[in-house]
């Protein structure tokens, strides 16, 4: 009787040895396989991220873009038509590029050609700097022209921009027009709208543009339509062709788009 009793005892310590050994080894698998699954979880969402992040952010390092206008011209019975051909080079400090503009008026066409630089000063700041040249034999365009601007991108989606451009005519007795802009744009889904008013020095004018922007998978792919009215001061138009500035009361419309290429 006590010799079975013995045995009794010793054979149960073995079987919670032996079911707390696999017991053991089992939670020791699981908490391993838990572990596989969870750091699978995380490789697979860092993937997610940085796939989300290229289709954001692609590393273009070209932008080529047209824009064409047509400008009701009230005051003279007349039209506008102008468009722009530009490239840009992409880098971490900004994009960099030219431009062709074309304009007809009255008949006659003409050329003007544009160096664009659009430092970035940092994440939420960037600068536009722009220098016009044209021929001083036509009278579409001014023979020299700038543009300075600078833009701030608010975290909230909103954008802010002051700039002043100056144009200059050698051909019309170095007349000279300025003027001062403004702008308040706003991003949200896959579009961004914005309002521009811009000051002209000369007579005290002003003229008018609102816009909207659609990106297409990213922000370096979109088109865009605006639509601009106001007055605005021009040289050279009607005898005597060096007289100050002639207001044109207009109306006109805009179409452009842009193309990011990695190549």
């Amino acid at each position: 009787m006590k010799k079975n009793k013995w045995f009794f005892i010793i054979s149960s310590q073995v079987l919670v040895l032996v079911i707390g050994y696999h017991a053991s080894n089992a939670f020791a698998l699981e908490v391993i396989e838990g572990i596989g699954k969870k750091s699978a979880i995380i490789e697979r969402k860092k993937e997610e991220a940085k796939e989300q992040q290229a289709i954001q952010y692609p590393e273009y390092e070209h932008e080529l873009g047209v824009d064409f206008s047509k400008a009701r011209i009230s005051d003279l019975h007349t039209y506008w038509d102008s468009g722009t051909l530009f490239y840009y080079y992409v880098d971490d400090c900004g994009k960099f590029g030219a431009a062709i503009n074309r304009l007809k008026k009255f008949g006659t066409s003409a050329n003007q050609y544009q160096i664009d630089l659009n430092p970035k000063i940092n994440e939420w700041v960037y600068a536009n700097i722009s220098i016009s040249k044209a021929s001083s034999a036509q009278t579409n365009f001014p023979s020299l022209q700038y543009h300075l601007e600078a833009y701030l991108n608010a975290p909230v989606g909103f954008e802010f921009s002051v700039g002043h451009d100056a144009k200059i005519y050698h051909n019309f007795s170095d007349q000279k027009i300025y003027a001062y802009t403004v702008s308040t744009g706003y991003y949200f889904d896959d579009y961004f709208v914005w309002v521009r008013p811009t000051h002209y020095t000369s007579q005290s004018l002003t003229f008018y543009e609102t816009g909207i922007t659609r990106y297409f998978s990213d922000r370096y792919n979109y088109a865009k339509l605006s639509i601009g009215s106001g007055k605005l001061p021009d040289i050279g138009d009607l005898p005597p062709l060096d007289q100050l500035t002639i207001a044109k009361q207009t109306i006109g419309v805009n179409l452009g788009g842009q193309l990011g290429m990695t190549q």
